[in-house]
């Protein structure tokens, strides 16, 4: 009985708790998967990770749609985001670093990555 209460317990903090990474690395695979996000563990995961935002603009649909990059190279964007509440990132401007907890979506071919449903943590 204990050993299903304990493997309830981490499957169920697995579920809760988003992955920690780093974009520089996630970023170095994504190129080496020959920028294919469906090759990478983290596809279709959340994920925690610290960013620079690069520019704030609008997507087609009239959202939110910031352009990152990594800490390392805060001036290069190597993904883009769309954040869960609009509002909440209503204050978030180019050049600031942020705390993200993001989606990793599917993109193929493309230079950037792409993340949804961000929150700012």
């Amino acid at each position: 009985m204990k050993k299903i209460i304990l493997a309830s317990l981490v499957l169920l903090s697995t579920n809760t708790f988003a992955q920690s990474i780093d974009l520089s690395d996630l970023y170095a695979r994504y190129t080496e998967a020959d920028f294919s996000s469906m090759e990478l563990a983290e596809f279709n995961q959340t994920v925690d990770f610290q960013a620079n935002i690069v520019s704030a603009e609008e997507n087609l649909q009239g959202g939110a749609l910031f352009e990152i990059a990594t800490l390392d190279d805060p001036e290069t964007a190597v993904a883009r985001i769309t954040p869960a509440n609009d509002a909440e990132f209503s204050k978030v401007k180019a050049g600031k670093k942020v705390n993200l907890q993001c989606q990793l979506e599917m993109t193929m071919g493309s230079e950037y990555l792409a993340f949804g449903d961000c929150v700012l943590k």
